[in-house]
């Protein structure tokens, strides 16, 4: 990764300076906006990157970084954490892929499904993806990291290459039809991942992106000087950016570093030569605007403050034992017509883990269900109150319905009533689902189930906080 790094570099630096972009001239800073802060590449993926656990530094880390600890530890300093991603490339054909690479790859080896054709390397050993609209490795790579991004408890995605062009004799090779496609193919990569991810996610690309892309957060300037800043400055200072906008530039000294500190729309400033290990950090470290915009997540990817306390009073009262998911055993939690796992989720709700249920059935219901434990039971007259937190756990479930369904059932199972509760649609967000009915006999049990209708292969919800408590 890092020899690719540097040859990308080399091979920006090659090319003119962005021929075709227009060179808007710079403006003088605002001196009342804050200064840029401090960013460091960390491919060696060293765990010593404290000094970067302020607002608002940020750190990228390399291929099977796997730590939700530390990432933890310097996102509630203030400090954002970016994965490294690269779908553009297959993985190297001389060594094999372990992991999360493999996953993403499929295989040791990247699956020849999903390479262009004919091959093409942008490096040698490293052959090209299928880029194109919706092609299956398109559709397989935001599927893999829409899975895995959130277990990484990490606030953003530096994804590598990912633009509106290539810089090598790659390039020169394609058609024009090719290269229509696969600068199609990435706007419509990153329109995907963002749909799966959600706006909260940050996405920095490291290419260019003359036209801008509202789904993107920003791009990366690697190892141009600071003389080239007139070519970037139409991209640096568009409004469409998702925000907060991060424009990360790796500069090619100090004294350039300081520099490009100065230019407007710049956010994040390295001078790293090579990526290899964390450097230290070259700019005092400021509050950079959006911040606060985002969700004020504790370790472990908790909700929002505000949210957490009124989480843990509902849940004070909640006759339901492992309501979040926090235990690693899901017993007595079942799914029906749908496997259910527990999985670890930046931006739970509440505590770290979520439940998430797949749909294996052949009608168009499934649904988590549990009851209260035994020794709970119902007051004749009494009145309660389920609640679930939800959200759509597959890109083909966003829009679709869910339910909670509340029943009594006697000591012997049989069931005494059913109430359902107000549908909700399916987001990107967790959003809140309830019932509530008044018990009809003493010494009853109460049971909840959470239902998606209009189901079909590949849907999935994910759910947190469930509650069952009486309403006083």
């Amino acid at each position: 990764m890092p020899d690719r790094a540097r040859s990308v570099a080399r091979a920006l630096r090659c090319v003119a300076p962005l021929a075709g972009l227009a060179l808007a001239a710079l403006a003088l800073p605002d001196p009342a906006l804050p200064a840029a802060n401090p960013v460091t590449f960390n491919y060696s993926n060293s765990t010593n990157l404290q000094a970067y656990a302020r607002p608002t530094g940020a750190v990228v880390v390399g291929r099977n970084f796997f730590n939700p600890a530390l990432v933890d530890q310097i996102q509630a300093g203030g400090g954002e954490v970016y994965q490294y991603v690269d779908v553009i490339d297959g993985f190297w054909t001389s060594s094999s892929a372990t992991g999360d690479q493999a996953a993403l790859y499929g295989g040791a080896h990247t699956d020849p499904a999903y390479l262009m054709k004919p091959t093409r390397s942008n490096w040698p050993g490293t052959p090209l993806t299928d880029m194109r609209p919706g092609s299956p490795w398109v559709l397989h790579a935001v599927d893999h990291i829409s899975r895995w991004f959130p277990t990484t408890h990490a606030k953003g995605l530096f994804l590598d290459v990912v633009g509106e062009r290539l810089w090598t004799d790659a390039w020169g090779q394609m058609s024009a039809d090719e290269k229509a496609a696969w600068a199609a193919g990435n706007r419509d990569f990153v329109h995907r991942l963002r749909v799966a991810l959600g706006p909260r996610a940050i996405l920095i690309a490291n290419n260019v992106w003359t036209q801008g892309n509202p789904d993107l957060n920003g791009i990366t300037i690697e190892h141009h000087p600071v003389s080239s800043a007139p070519s970037w400055a139409g991209m640096l200072n568009r409004t469409d950016w998702a925000t907060p906008a991060r424009h990360i530039v790796i500069a090619t000294s100090t004294a350039d570093a300081h520099a490009w500190a100065k230019i407007p729309g710049v956010t994040h400033v390295t001078a790293q030569s090579s990526y290899g290990g964390p450097a230290d950090p070259l700019l005092p470290f400021s509050m950079l605007p959006g911040v606060a915009s985002l969700p004020a997540t504790a370790p472990g990817g908790a909700a929002a403050p505000a949210k957490r306390r009124q989480l843990a009073a509902l849940l004070r009262g909640n006759l339901l034992t492992n309501p979040s998911f926090e235990r690693r055993v899901l017993v007595p939690w079942s799914g029906w017509r749908g496997s259910l796992r527990r999985r670890a989720a930046h931006g739970a709700p509440h505590g770290r883990n979520i439940a998430q249920i797949t749909f294996t059935g052949t009608a168009a219901t499934y649904a988590v269900t549990r009851s209260a434990p035994k020794r709970v039971t119902t007051s004749a007259g009494a009145r309660y109150s389920a609640r679930a937190w939800v959200s759509a756990g597959s890109r083909n479930s966003i829009g679709k319905p869910v339910t909670v369904y509340l029943r009594e059932r006697s000591p012997s199972g049989a069931l005494v009533q059913e109430v359902r509760g107000r549908t909700v649609k399916l987001g990107l967000d967790f959003i809140p689902v309830g019932a509530s009915l008044r018990s009809r006999h003493a010494g009853d049990r109460m049971e909840i189930s959470v239902v998606q209708d209009r189901a079909r292969s590949g849907n999935s919800f994910q759910l947190d906080a469930v509650s069952l408590a009486p309403v006083r």
